[in-house]
């Protein structure tokens, strides 16, 4: 990918480590920084250990051991380095790097997407195993990528929002931490908040689950309207939630909530004000992996939410005590990701607009970056540090 950092000597770096490693410490995060991108791609040499919490990178590809002495380093092959090379963050971070590379040496003026594909390949083969490829490789490799262009064709307008922190932290390593941080999503259009923590207690800070981290999308606030979209909750995601009318409070929430819970099969309608209220709770058919279409209607006090293909609403809520001010939509979810497709606001009296990730890759680009990952996992390809 040609983003290996050489320099030598000096500090070492802190691995990126997700928030399941983070979530085995008693202390979550103590003692750990956050690396820059460039020391991130320093060799892992000069990357800290920590004896307790291995990075899933080094120790799935026979690291040795921390906690006790170690006459020989075993060589293994096992299924979870084939997954961990498809779905670590740093190797998505070098398949993104590989396709840009690839695609600027490869550049063609005026070339059709198929002769550009044979020379990205063929590059590709010569950087990663160091040969070109053969004639049935570069015809797999070339029916990958036109499948994957089509697959990320349909899915131009996909918003991903994950959570990537454990459910606790300790302080020091909580201050460190950026918003986006706490829930990750789209690169442009949305704010990111880290939600509502405890007090520190014995130097850890633990989330509230029902104001945990969210994001706001930062087209222009509306009073009345109605939301539209297609949600889907990747498996082990515990809740998802559409915000509306919504405004911060330092890090906290005011506004309407949504609320799709699948291990419970619950939906609910929550108000974000100080402590957050549930309103109406209703039991639902709520999928994982599976497209679920959603309208959310808010029309002065009264609410109207409906799920899939019903006619009638799931839910038809007046509040009392109902929030009219203007305020703007987002989206949280807690345990796993959230996608959200087709996602479309219809503000009272102005037109309706899609909310989509402006700088997110066109489908060209991501098929090529796929194919990247996958020639990441040949067999052929030697990791040496």
């Amino acid at each position: 990918a040609g983003t290996l950092n050489p320099r030598p000597g000096g500090r070492g770096f802190f691995p990126r480590l997700s928030g399941e490693v983070l979530a085995g410490q008693s202390r979550p995060g103590l003692d750990w920084e956050i690396s820059s991108p460039e020391e991130l791609s320093r060799r892992s040499l000069y990357a800290y250990v920590r004896r307790t919490m291995p990075v899933p990178m080094l120790d799935n590809f026979d690291y040795s051991n921390t906690t006790s002495p170690l006459s020989e380093r075993p060589v293994t092959s096992v299924a979870p380095q084939a997954l961990l090379l498809l779905n670590d963050a740093f190797m998505q971070d070098q398949a993104e790097a590989l396709a840009e590379r690839l695609e600027s040496e490869c550049a063609v003026k005026s070339a059709p997407p198929t002769s550009l594909d044979d020379a990205f390949i063929r590059r590709g083969f010569q950087l990663a195993v160091g040969r070109d490829p053969k004639v049935h490789e570069q015809k797999i490799a070339g029916d990958f990528i036109a499948r994957q262009r089509e697959d990320f064709a349909a899915l131009t307008n996909r918003l991903t929002f994950y959570p990537d922190v454990p459910a606790s932290l300790a302080v020091s390593y909580m201050d460190t931490l950026k918003p986006e941080n706490f829930l990750s999503g789209p690169k442009s259009g949305w704010e990111f908040y880290r939600g509502l923590w405890s007090a520190p207690y014995e130097s850890i800070r633990s989330v509230e689950r029902d104001r945990g981290p969210f994001a706001l999308a930062t087209v222009p606030g509306c009073s009345n309207g109605v939301i539209e979209a297609k949600v889907f909750l990747h498996p082990a995601c515990e809740s998802a939630g559409m915000l509306f009318r919504a405004s911060t409070k330092e890090t906290n929430v005011i506004g309407y909530e949504v609320v799709l819970e699948p291990r419970e099969q619950r939906l609910s309608l929550r108000r974000q004000a100080g402590e957050p209220s549930t309103l109406v709770q209703v039991p639902a058919d709520i999928p994982s992996a599976r497209s679920l279409p959603l309208k959310i209607q808010f029309e002065s006090a009264t609410i109207r939410v409906w799920l899939g293909d019903a006619l009638a609403p799931a839910i038809e809520f007046t509040d009392p005590q109902s929030i009219l001010e203007a305020g703007q939509i987002g989206a949280r979810c807690w345990g796993a990701a959230l996608s959200i497709d087709d996602l479309v606001l219809h503000p009272e009296g102005v037109e309706p607009f899609l909310i989509r990730d402006r700088q997110l890759a066109e489908p060209e680009r991501r098929a090529r970056q796929a194919f990247c990952l996958l020639l990441l996992n040949l067999n052929e390809v030697v990791y040496v540090d």
